[in-house]
């Protein structure tokens, strides 16, 4: 009741205080809703104070209550949908299933344009608003102007189901996002899915107070991991409440990120009430390929309307029509629904169906051809600014000279003829905005513009829309660069590239980064927009331009400001897989040369040049920057978690697996604290290696596994491979306990485990990890028995890890699989000089992260096999001398001991030096 008087005292008619029981939330449509008027601030402040959703005192508040849009009519009548039953009838049991399972569900409609894709769209949200059942609708539509534009579908549906608006105050827009998420997300989970989806929907939120908003700020990977993870969450939470449908209107002009969202919704959420109902064009499957075939798509493809069905139509609204007619207007529609209601609309004007045009493109040409000018002159500024535009941007580009108030009129005249349409609620606040009632008749306005009536357009609306606080930037740049004003583009192309890399849509990347170029940039912007493409072209594995890229934007970029840090290190990664020690070499020297005071943005770059440094055998180098790095006192978490990270691996490259180990966990913590879920599994899975390394397979297994469930629902391909790579390991080594059956399933476990990855990894065309894959597969093969498919498989390794120095310790590894193979063949000669050329890598290397004790029990195997008895118990003592080095270095006396003993291959060298 207070909340009630409350609102009463305010005045109007846009939200609705409900009743509802004591401790149940609201009806979907309660008896007798109270109208009352609020403006957006007031909005926001009680959807705080009353916790919009929930229920207080025996009320539940709620925003405003929209229906779903217009009617669909046709010259003023509401027409049946004809034809398209069966159809109608898949959707609605397809819901129906999505509910009661509960399951996940996508479903595409595609056709040609004007086949009656939205008007069977609007049928179905019809259908369930006349239900009167609890369902959540969300809204996304694709736009010619905005095709692509990172994260364009699922924003905007976000953005309309909130209620945000441009041109409303930043606290504004983050009150109602804060109170709509409050609505069932848990309070727990509350700061950090507003701030991230406040990132997507273009309203931030401050994140001095925020480990993790401020670790995704510099990490665009991470930002898009963070979004989705506040998307699936808020989805999580609405589907706990009621079922929710995600409508994807155009899907053909949609982005890669939102399909890429909605792919990982429905694989998350697979067992919730969820529905995903997308509409597009049949050339949807060449910008999309297999769009959302691993989560059991079903298209429906919609034919042309029957004869039957089209007769009704033509029926139901020309009664007086004869037969000769109807026939006429069905035989040249040809079942396209649109033409066939533009030739009964001409058809009504007309008097007669004597002179048709001949295809639909060519009715609506003549349809706006005979309109008055002004009229035309209205929406070929619309046109300007695509499917969707409002009444002030058309304002802003006639100028005039409309007379006062006369833009409203044509607007509502157009709107009565149904060439546009007035939707309720707009993007923009106090803005009338409209849509045109068919992309074809969009497309017949902008083609009647002359070329500089569009140059001026695009150059107004890019104007207007930034003035009026429009964020995409894609949508601005593609107005500035048509508007003839590259250089305002080029910013926003740059922008553009930031929001496609937080969506993994790295192609987009690419061209975007063109595009600025292409419009001129020049300077500290080129080498940040070549910044963005190295980064695209390394998450693609594609080595050399990203190289190429980074050294660019290096030449480019201010010594020691902080995109010449992030450039360090996009070169460090090109430059170390591809084995460039020469480039290291030339990065670690200018990280030095250019150290100012100390920075975040230069401890991470050095952390991460170390990583390469040692990988690429020049350790030494790596120490210069780790003695610069690991005593200064770090406030940011993120950037810890790297250094961890890169002392972790400084450690395992000394064999020192405890302190390996204690510092992997130490990175997975800092991960975690600054939001890093991605990182935090990768680190994780070191320390889970460092486990396995030290006998600990039980530990390793369950690590891994834990690996496996955080990597998978992120779609962290790399990390669940690398996680499957050396579970096969751990559990073909835990099966040597284990008797009969139980040890049979385990190694076909491990042998399955390794195969899925090396697949994983060649897929993904990562040679190095492949290599591994395979002779991990081999030292399976071999505990099964299999020693031919083993040595096969082993040569298979050693054939991929032929090449640049990075190649090198898997090399040395995987010889010396292949010597244990062949002593298991009786080829003990050919054994040992496999085994002697591992041992040479590893003495050249000076130590390899991983391995040294299966390099070093090879030789002494190998030696043993071929009788070299007196050479076998000196390279045992000289193993175990190193084996008693690395142990001295682990601290934990338990590790320590499992790592000698626990660890078979270790405490036979250890018996084998002991005896002699």
């Amino acid at each position: 009741d207070a909340a009630a008087r409350m609102l009463r005292a305010l005045g109007s008619d846009r939200t609705e205080v409900m009743p509802a029981a004591p401790g149940q939330p609201a009806p979907a449509e309660p008896p007798g809703p109270l109208p009352v008027r609020l403006d957006e601030v007031t909005a926001g402040l009680l959807g705080a104070a009353f916790d919009v959703g929930g229920d207080a005192d025996g009320l539940a508040l709620f925003g405003e209550r929209e229906p779903f849009e217009h009617a669909r009519t046709l010259m003023g009548r509401q027409t049946p949908l004809v034809g398209r039953d069966p159809e109608m009838a898949t959707l609605l049991t397809t819901f129906d299933a999505c509910t009661s399972e509960p399951e996940a569900r996508p479903v595409l409609i595609t056709g040609p344009a004007g086949i009656g894709k939205s008007r069977l769209r609007y049928e179905l949200l019809r259908a369930l608003e006349q239900r009167r059942e609890p369902v959540e609708v969300w809204m996304g539509r694709g736009d010619p102007m905005g095709a692509g534009a990172p994260f364009g579908l699922v924003a905007g549906a976000l953005r309309r189901a909130v209620g945000l608006q441009g041109g409303e105050t930043l606290e504004v827009l983050r009150q109602k996002l804060r109170a709509r998420v409050a609505r069932h997300v848990t309070a727990a989970d509350l700061q950090r899915v507003t701030e991230f989806l406040g990132e997507l929907v273009g309203t931030p939120f401050p994140d001095e107070a925020s480990p993790p908003l401020r670790a995704a700020r510099r990490d665009a990977t991470l930002m898009g991991d963070q979004m989705r993870r506040a998307f699936e969450d808020l989805l999580l939470a609405e589907a706990a409440d009621r079922p929710v449908l995600i409508v994807l209107e155009d899907l053909h002009w949609g982005d890669v990120p939102s399909v890429k969202f909605v792919d990982s919704a429905l694989r998350n959420l697979r067992d919730r009430p969820l529905m995903v109902l997308a509409l597009a064009r049949p050339d949807v499957h060449d910008t999309f390929p297999r769009l959302w075939t691993e989560r059991g798509l079903q298209e429906l493809r919609l034919g042309e309307l029957t004869r039957r069905a089209s007769e009704r139509l033509v029926r139901q609204v020309l009664p007086e029509a004869t037969t000769d007619t109807v026939a006429r207007l069905v035989d040249r529609a040809a079942g396209n629904a649109l033409y066939l209601e533009e030739l009964i609309r001409v058809t009504s004007e007309a008097g007669s169906a004597e002179r048709l045009p001949d295809s639909v493109i060519a009715m609506v040409e003549a349809r706006l051809e005979g309109l008055e000018a002004e009229a035309r002159r209205v929406l070929r500024a619309g046109a300007v600014f695509g499917q969707v535009f409002w009444e002030s941007g058309v304002e802003a580009l006639l100028g005039g000279p409309l007379q006062a108030g006369a833009l409203g009129e044509w607007l509502a005249a157009l709107t009565e003829r149904e060439v546009i349409t007035l939707r309720r609620g707009s993007k923009l606040q106090g803005e009338r905005e409209y849509t045109f009632r068919h992309g074809l008749v969009r497309d017949a306005a902008y083609a009647m513009l002359t070329e500089l009536d569009r140059t001026t357009g695009h150059r107004l609306a890019g104007g207007w829309l930034e003035l009026v606080g429009e964020t995409d930037a894609l949508l601005l740049a593609e107005h500035f660069e048509r508007g003839g004003e590259p250089h305002r583009a080029v910013e926003q192309y740059r922008r553009a590239a930031v929001q496609a890399l937080e969506g993994d849509d790295f192609p987009a990347v690419i061209a975007r980064v063109e595009r600025g170029v292409q419009c001129g940039a020049t300077g500290e912007l080129l080498g940040r927009l070549r910044l963005l493409q190295a980064e695209a072209h390394r998450w693609r594995g594609e080595v050399v331009p990203a190289e190429r890229a980074a050294l660019e934007a290096l030449s480019l970029l201010p010594a020691g400001a902080d995109a010449f840090w992030i450039a360090i290190e996009e070169a460090a990664f090109a430059s170390g897989p591809a084995g460039n020690r020469q480039r290291l070499v030339d990065l670690h020297e200018r990280t030095l040369a250019a150290l100012g005071g100390p920075s975040d943005w230069y401890d991470q770059a050095a952390a991460r040049l170390c990583v390469q440094l040692l990988h690429n055998g020049r350790a030494d180098l790596a120490d210069t920057l780790i003695l610069r790095i690991e005593k200064r006192p770090q406030r940011n978490p993120a950037v810890q978690a790297r250094i961890w990270a890169a002392l972790a691996t400084r450690a395992s490259f000394e064999g020192n697996l405890g302190l390996f180990l204690s510092l992997s966990e130490a990175a997975v913590r800092a991960f975690e604290e600054a939001g890093d879920l991605r990182n935090a599994a990768r680190s994780r899975g070191s320390a889970a290696y460092a486990s396995l390394e030290l006998g600990d397979y039980a530990g390793a297994q369950r690590m891994l596994r834990d690996v496996l469930r955080q990597a998978e629902p992120m779609g962290l391909h790399t990390v669940a491979a690398t996680a499957r790579q050396n579970l096969g390991l751990a559990v073909a080594r835990a099966s040597r306990g284990l008797e009969g059956e139980a040890r049979k399933r385990a190694l076909t476990e491990a042998r399955h485990l390794e195969e899925e990855s090396a697949r994983a990894f060649a897929t993904e065309q990562h040679p190095r990890m492949e290599a591994a894959s395979r002779y991990y597969l081999a030292l399976v093969l071999l505990e099964s028995g299999d020693a031919a498919s083993a040595e096969e498989c082993a040569r298979e390794a050693l054939g991929i890890a032929a090449g640049p120095p990075l190649m090198v310790p898997v090399r040395a590894e995987g010889l010396a699989v292949l010597a244990e193979v062949l002593v298991a063949r009786g080829r003990a000669g050919d054994a040992v000089t496999a085994a002697r050329e591992a041992v040479q890598l590893l003495t050249d290397l000076g130590g390899i992260d991983g391995g040294e004790s299966l390099i070093r029990t090879a030789l002494v195997d190998a030696l043993a096999a071929a009788g070299l008895a007196e050479e076998a118990q000196k390279a045992a003592q000289a193993a175990a001398v190193r084996l008693e080095e690395r142990a001295m270095r682990i601290d934990d006396p338990a590790l320590r001991e499992r790592f000698l003993r626990g660890v078979p291959e270790n405490a036979r060298v250890i018996e084998i030096a002991r005896r002699a």
